[in-house]
């Protein structure tokens, strides 16, 4: 955010108060300005991200085990909602595992499997399964 001059005061924490305040009072104006901004700057965000992520990729590893070790059941709720699609992971809003593999019936580790993939909607045909059905059925597939 930029640093907001309203008065030329000298006194340094005098300014912060006066910065505050307008912040304050003008709370919602930043607000739709912000969003205004990250609109029409989309792409540059995007690359200002990347570029941040790449050259301090170490430090983002530091920060996730930090988040992960203090957010043990957020953690474990977010991985439970990720799907792998096409080469990536997506985060869906709800989970999609029930636990239960449904061609032998064992309740245990599940992966979803893409029988087809549809682009619009990354769920439709997929069967839940478990990891040695999920082999099994690979590797039918590639005879």
């Amino acid at each position: 955010m930029r640093n907001i001059n309203i008065l030329p005061v000298k006194d340094p924490i005098r300014r912060k108060a006066i910065q505050k305040r307008y912040r304050e009072n003008h709370k919602e104006q930043i607000k739709t300005k912000a969003k205004e901004y990250r609109l029409q700057h989309k792409e540059q965000i995007k690359q200002i991200s990347r570029e941040y992520y790449h050259n301090n990729q170490e430090r983002e590893r530091i920060r996730l085990t930090i988040w992960r070790s203090n957010n043990p059941d957020k953690y474990k709720e977010q991985i439970q909602r990720r799907i792998y699609f096409k080469g990536k992971y997506i985060t869906l809003d709800k989970n999609p595992r029930t636990g239960m593999c449904t061609n032998c019936g064992k309740v245990e580790h599940t992966n979803l499997h893409h029988i087809n993939y549809h682009e619009r909607d990354p769920l439709m045909d997929t069967v839940e399964l478990c990891v040695s059905c999920h082999r099994r059925t690979h590797i039918q597939n590639e005879r």
